[in-house]
C-alpha cells in the first residue's frame, strides 16, 4: 500500500517534469502538490474495489494483471475527470473574482497516458519480483529439507488438491512435500 502511494505519486511527478523538459518551477509544483490526496484516493480506492490487494502480492496470474490494469485505467480516467471539473470550478472563480489564483489545470495527455503505463510496468514489477522472491525462498527451502520431510501424494486435482498445494506452499513445505497431484 504504501508502495504503491509512494510510486503512482512520483511517477505523476517525473512524468510532468519530462513533459516540461526537466523544468519545474515552484507554481508548477504547487500544482502537482495539490493534487496528491485525490490522485492517491483514486489509485488505491480503485485497487482496493477490484481486490489487488488481497492477492496480487502471493498470486499473480494473468486474471490478476487485467484487473490490475482496468483498475489503474480507471483511476486515471478519475484523476482526469476530476482534473477537468476542478479546472472548470477554478476557472468560474477566478473569472468571479473570489479567487486569484489558477491552481488547477489539466495536464497534457501525454502525462495521463505515460503516469498509467509506468505506474502498470513498475507496480507490476514489483509485485512479480516478490512473488518470485517468495517462490524462490520456498523452493530452496523445499529442496533443503528434501530428506527430512515426508513425501505426499495429493489425491484429485479439482479445488480441494490445488487449495491443498497453495496451502502447503505458504508454509514452506514444512508438513509435507507434495510429489504428484
Amino acid at each position: 500500500l504504501f508502495m504503491d502511494f509512494l510510486i503512482i505519486n512520483i511517477i505523476y511527478l517525473i512524468m510532468v517534469f519530462i513533459h516540461w523538459n526537466f523544468i519545474m518551477d515552484f507554481p508548477l509544483f504547487l500544482r502537482l502538490v495539490v493534487r496528491i490526496p485525490y490522485i492517491t484516493l483514486f489509485y488505491l480506492l480503485s485497487y482496493s474495489l477490484a481486490g489487488i490487494y488481497r492477492t496480487a502480492w502471493k498470486y499473480a496470474g494473468l486474471y490478476e494483471i487485467m484487473r490490475y490494469g482496468i483498475s489503474t485505467f480507471i483511476a486515471t480516467c478519475a484523476v482526469w475527470i476530476t482534473d477537468y471539473v476542478l479546472m472548470k470550478t477554478n476557472q468560474h472563480l477566478v473569472s468571479s473574482g473570489i479567487m486569484k489564483t489558477h491552481y488547477f489545470n489539466v495536464l497534457p495527455l501525454s502525462v495521463y497516458i505515460d503516469s498509467t503505463l509506468i505506474i502498470l510496468f513498475v507496480c507490476l514489477t514489483i509485485r512479480l519480483a516478490y512473488r518470485s522472491l517468495v517462490l524462490f525462498k520456498n523452493e530452496t527451502g523445499r529442496k533443503k529439507n528434501f530428506s527430512d520431510v515426508k513425501q505426499i501424494l495429493i489425491i484429485g486435482a479439482g479445488e480441494a488438491g490445488t487449495g491443498l498445494l497453495k496451502d502447503f506452499q505458504q508454509t514452506s513445505y514444512r508438513f509435507g512435500n507434495p510429489v504428484a497431484l
